[in-house]
């Protein structure tokens, strides 16, 4: 997988989303208009939209032009077909490619438009299962590791707090937005650099799994309770489970989703 942009940040999730449903990721490019849109998945080219105006109208209607990307957007894009027939639309993005051709990975499809409905420049990214139903692209991007990063120093995530840099410090890491990246890189959390409520949650379970694991006769020595699930805390893992019998079975703590 690929990036769809060259850098940037999510400045809208998949979900829910004043009081509707956003079918998609919306990634904020770094720059403006005309920056590169990339192809994620390797495929072919299965719809393009091309006649849209390319300065926004707030009020154009969802069925204004000749034909839509995807029901109810707005804009212009491309939608790839992979060859088990899922697919990726990407959004308000003015197409260098035609309808048949054949895509690569990273592939450039074309720039970042004003296409639609927009607030901004940004590719509004969807991925489509076989039948064609929306799901998390973010699974996607931490399945195969992607991340989107900011470009240049200026354009760097907020240091970590003092609170933050603690934790980090208390795991051996940087006090800095690379350490965070380190933290989430390394539990297969979205790699942004910023220790939002997803990391956070993440933190805080793996506390309570080491404490957890303490309370076990088998997990020797007890494992330091600092919120690394590290190879020490995954030994101790192992331990209890091996200990765990039908007098005290093996519960630990509920793992929470790694997506917000």
């Amino acid at each position: 997988m690929h990036s769809p942009i060259a850098a940037g940040f999510v400045s809208s999730k998949y979900g829910k989303r004043a009081g509707g449903f956003h079918a998609g990721m919306d990634l904020r490019v770094d720059g403006d208009f005309g920056e590169p849109a990339f192809a994620a998945f390797a495929g072919s080219v299965e719809r393009v939209v091309a006649d849209r105006v390319h300065d926004r109208d707030p009020n154009q209607p969802k069925n204004a032009g000749k034909q839509n990307i995807a029901p109810g957007r707005t804009g212009n894009g491309v939608v790839v077909r992979r060859s088990d027939g899922e697919r990726q639309v990407y959004g308000h993005v003015a197409p260098a490619v035609r309808v048949g051709d054949a895509v690569t990975e990273g592939q450039r499809l074309g720039k970042v438009d004003n296409s639609g409905n927009t607030s901004g420049p940004h590719v509004h990214y969807e991925e489509w299962t076989a039948t064609k139903e929306t799901r998390n692209p973010m699974v996607s991007f931490l399945a195969f590791g992607v991340e989107i990063v900011r470009r240049g120093a200026a354009a760097a995530v907020a240091p970590p707090s003092e609170k933050v840099q603690r934790k980090l410090a208390d795991m051996g890491l940087e006090t800095t937005a690379a350490g965070v990246r380190q933290y989430q890189r390394s539990h297969g959390l979205f790699v942004d650099g910023d220790w939002g409520d997803v990391t956070e949650t993440y933190f805080q379970f793996v506390r309570d799994l080491q404490e957890y694991l303490n309370t076990w006769d088998a997990v020797q020595p007890p494992v330091r309770v600092d919120g690394d699930r590290g190879p020490k805390t995954k030994a101790a893992e192992k331990q209890a489970k091996t200990a765990a019998n039908a007098q005290r079975r093996y519960e630990p703590p509920a793992e929470p989703p790694k997506i917000g």
